[in-house]
């Protein structure tokens, strides 16, 4: 169907129809097939494949799906973080999650932070901390990390000594 078919019982010269067209115009230009390029409406600017698509995803904001592959995150973990107040509620667009790029700085953080070994807890408890209290945090879990590193490093130690051990020999085990 033509764009002047739906209108065709408006007044062109009218302001609701000049309105309602170019609604329908950017509509079109967001549904409309971009494979093989276009023009936008009433423009000599060319549209390349698939930019119609990137500029109105980003003024929509992010879906759960496009914010757990750009964190590299499952969608099962931005839900559980929201569960959690960890992360905020989304507003939603028709009962969809629609994330903004602050939320997916937000996530990114949370991400990192959970690979440098901070719990759940510690960031539920960090969420709205200040610089002083992240630096100490900082500090804690890097101590916490390196009594990880040297309980490891006595196991390794133990775990090479069985290379040398002469159970077989009648000694003492170096495990007992």
């Amino acid at each position: 169907m033509a764009i002047d078919d739906k209108f065709s019982d408006q007044n062109p010269g009218d302001k609701e129809y000049a309105e309602a067209r170019e609604l329908y115009d950017k509509r079109e230009l967001v549904e409309g097939d971009f494979r093989h390029g276009s023009r936008l409406p009433n423009s000599d600017k060319a549209v390349l494949p698939g930019q119609a698509h990137l500029k109105s995803r980003a003024a929509r904001g992010l879906s759960i799906g496009e914010l757990a592959k750009r964190a590299g995150v499952r969608p099962s973990a931005i839900r559980y973080y929201e569960a959690e107040g960890i992360m905020p509620a989304p507003s939603r667009v028709s009962g969809r999650r629609i994330y903004a790029n602050a939320d997916a700085e937000r996530l990114m953080k949370i991400v990192a932070a959970r690979h440098l070994g901070f719990s759940i807890g510690d960031l539920r408890a960090l969420k709205n901390a200040t610089a002083a209290d992240l630096k100490s945090a900082a500090q804690m879990r890097a101590s916490q990390l390196r009594q990880t590193i040297s309980a490891l490093a006595d196991n390794a130690a133990r775990l090479d000594g069985l290379a040398y051990c002469r159970c077989d020999d009648g000694e003492p085990c170096v495990l007992t």
